[in-house]
């Protein structure tokens, strides 16, 4: 799969998830900067960058990761991030606060 088709079924599975997708490529450095953001159903702006280095779509998913396990435990119940789809991507999911 080229970098191309791969930036679209990223965004593509993105979107179907309810996520906005912001893409800026440094061709210079091969790298590919995803933003990704999303309201939740608070009506909180959520977002989040991740990169993906060369054509290999397991950093973008490393860096997912990254920032998913970086989030403080207080924030993880309440914005907590599981992965899903084939390409593993980060989807929002809000914890029902009683």
């Amino acid at each position: 799969m080229t970098a191309k088709e791969q930036i679209q079924r990223i965004t593509d599975i993105a979107r179907e998830k309810g996520w906005s997708v912001s893409i800026e490529e440094d061709k210079s450095q091969s790298n590919i900067l995803f933003e990704f953001q999303r309201f939740t159903k608070y009506g909180q702006d959520f977002l989040f960058n991740a990169d993906m280095h060369g054509e290999d779509i397991d950093t973008l998913i490393a860096g997912i990761k990254e920032y998913y396990e970086g989030l403080s435990p207080i924030m993880k119940p309440t914005y907590g991030l599981a992965m899903m789809g084939m390409a593993r991507m980060a989807h929002l999911i809000t914890s029902r606060i009683l």
